[in-house]
């Protein structure tokens, strides 16, 4: 295949987070808070954001870029929008037409890992995934492991708004933080037995998901979808991804002055597993404790 030559993206210039701003704020690409960019410091090695086409601040991870929803200073963390890790559509016969999805996730060479505020979420009918989740490359760690699985009786199920219970629809919480590396298996609960008609017009789907958001959106809380209508594809969906400032701990960081992110009336706090730091604003303080005058007096 010819190799094409892609347009450059937009690097921006942007401006620091104002020391009275929210933690937590909703973004364009001209109001982005670090860790996108520091007033006199360069961005740390990692935090890479571009201008989308509509003005909206873009995260690449791998071969992939993502819309950038929120951005916590304070709690060091980014939400995202990110699509389907596998997803696979059937057509009025129950066959699949299109098996699509991002794939699996490696954060490794970033400063991001996989947040507990997430859920991953299997939609479909009679689907059982697995998912491996490792906290760095190589070593003889095993994985965290974990799983869910959907049932349907029939093509006439429906699905309560709001319910993620198996029927449909199952939920598998985060069992750890700071995991860098996701792998998934995706298949059928029931490779010799089909529920005629149940897929029809369907698809299923695996996902990760902000912990706060629900699964379906149709309209009323407690209203009954059918599968034709809740079994759709999920989208751009929130997710988290917990970060910090990589390389050394606070230790050594403070001996590297010129490399010390943590500003005045904050506090450096070590990530577990030796993966860099994070900088808190003191008690009785707020704002962003990474500008050097950010966190200010409540």
């Amino acid at each position: 295949m010819p190799r094409v030559a892609l347009p450059k993206e937009p690097r921006l210039v942007l401006p620091p987070l104002p020391a009275n701003s929210q933690l937590q704020m909703k973004l364009n690409c001209h109001n982005i808070p670090y860790p996108s960019g520091l007033r006199g410091k360069p961005a740390p090695a990692g935090f890479v954001v571009t201008c989308g086409p509509n003005n909206e601040a873009m995260l690449r991870i791998g071969k992939h870029r993502h819309k950038i929803d929120e951005v916590s200073v304070m709690e060091s963390y980014i939400t995202i929008l990110a699509g389907p890790i596998k997803q696979a559509c059937y057509d009025r016969s129950g066959r699949p037409t299109q098996i699509t999805g991002i794939g699996a996730m490696n954060l490794e060479a970033t400063p991001f890992s996989f947040s507990k505020r997430n859920a991953l979420v299997g939609t479909g009918c009679n689907y059982w995934f697995v998912a491996y989740f490792r906290s760095s490359s190589g070593g003889d760690a095993q994985p965290t492991t974990v799983t869910c699985g959907t049932w349907c009786n029939g093509s006439s199920d429906s699905i309560i708004n709001g319910s993620c219970a198996n029927l449909g629809c199952c939920k598998a919480g985060m069992l750890t933080d700071g995991a860098k590396e996701f792998a998934l298996t995706f298949n059928s609960s029931w490779p010799s037995r089909h529920v005629s008609g149940e897929e029809a017009s369907t698809c299923s789907a695996v996902f990760f998901l902000d912990q706060d958001e629900q699964v379906f959106t149709g309209a009323g809380s407690s209203r009954k979808m059918p599968l034709k209508e809740a079994l759709v594809p999920p989208g751009h969906r929130r997710m988290v991804l917990d970060w910090a400032i990589p390389g050394n701990n606070c230790e050594q960081s403070l001996l590297l002055a010129a490399q010390y992110q943590c500003g005045s009336m904050s506090t450096c706090i070590d990530v577990p597993g030796g993966a860099g730091y994070r900088c808190r604003c003191n008690a009785g303080y707020d704002g962003n404790p990474y500008e050097q005058n950010g966190c200010t007096g409540k």
